[in-house]
């Protein structure tokens, strides 16, 4: 014996057809709204910028601008997006000259920090270790609202990266891929 709602000998066949195939197209309008809904707000995939694979959780913009850090003159090129709240970006410099690595990297890091005006800094990780060191940090956006940040820079050769996540506030969930999947090649 089959079940056929509201189908019954009362109920002329076609009638009861119809209403079959109206009771599944409702229902699955309804599965694929509920579907939408639930779609992942971090939606992770592979960017190259450089020698860097890093995991991106959106769709990524690109940016590049000439700067000056510890009076060497770069090209920095920049990767970046926002998702979930949070804004996810990778830099890179390629330097000419390995005497201003150092210089340039705490450079770096001390107009990362001043810019958004951080409070209590740990001292800072050695950024040519093989493992990423990631610094946490609390600070103000310029609009004075709180952001919190997880920075990490690495260097290889006379290549220097930088990655990091900006948002209110930090979870794992927003930061743990992207720095234990992003890789130097």
């Amino acid at each position: 014996m089959r079940f056929r709602p509201e189908c019954s000998t009362h109920v002329p066949r076609t009638r009861c057809g119809m209403m079959l195939r109206r009771a599944f197209f409702a229902g699955a309008l309804t599965a694929g709204t509920v579907l939408m809904g639930c779609s992942p707000a971090l939606n992770w995939r592979v960017v190259t910028l450089e020698q860097m694979n890093a995991l991106l959780p959106c769709k990524p913009d690109h940016a590049q601008r000439q700067l000056t850090l510890a009076q060497t003159s770069v090209v920095m090129d920049m990767v970046g997006c926002e998702a979930d709240g949070a804004l996810y970006a990778v830099s890179h410099v390629r330097l000419t000259d390995p005497k201003t690595v150092p210089d340039v990297v705490q450079a770096w890091r001390s107009a990362t920090l001043g810019n958004m005006h951080a409070g209590d800094v740990p001292a800072p990780p050695d950024p040519g270790t093989a493992a990423m060191q990631v610094l946490d940090v609390k600070g103000v956006r310029p609009d004075g609202t709180p952001v919190q940040a997880a920075l990490s820079w690495w260097v290889s050769g006379l290549d220097i990266y930088h990655l990091a996540v900006f948002a209110t506030a930090l979870t794992p969930e927003r930061t743990e891929t992207f720095f234990t999947q992003s890789r130097i090649r």
